[in-house]
């Protein structure tokens, strides 16, 4: 027997991890990102417990894809009307991750 095996686009994962980070749902979008930035989420969880923010609901619109090999980049816009921004991802074992190293803070700069 042959496992089938299905990997996320870039876009599906960007996505959920951006829908789980707008409601605070942390543990969830350490599922779609990579290590470093699980890291970055844990901080964020512990500055929403102590702070009186709520979260939104809001609705993402994916306005352009670039996938350059294992690296890809997904812009996007919100239902907020925010100016467009940009998500990076990384192939991780095989599974497109969200990326929020160094040198990707780096170029939103």
């Amino acid at each position: 027997m042959v496992a089938c095996s299905f990997t996320a686009a870039p876009e599906d994962v960007a996505l959920k991890f951006l829908d789980a980070t707008a409601e605070f749902r942390f543990e969830e979008a350490k599922e779609y990102c990579d290590e470093d930035t699980a890291k970055f989420l844990d901080l964020a969880a512990g500055y929403i417990k102590m702070s009186n923010e709520q979260p939104e609901s809001l609705d993402f619109f994916i306005t352009e894809t670039e996938i350059d090999g294992d690296k890809a980049s997904v812009s996007y816009t919100t239902s907020k009307g925010t100016d467009e921004q940009t998500v990076y991802l990384r192939k991780v074992e095989g599974d497109w991750k969200v990326s929020m190293g160094k040198e990707n803070l780096e170029k939103e700069q």
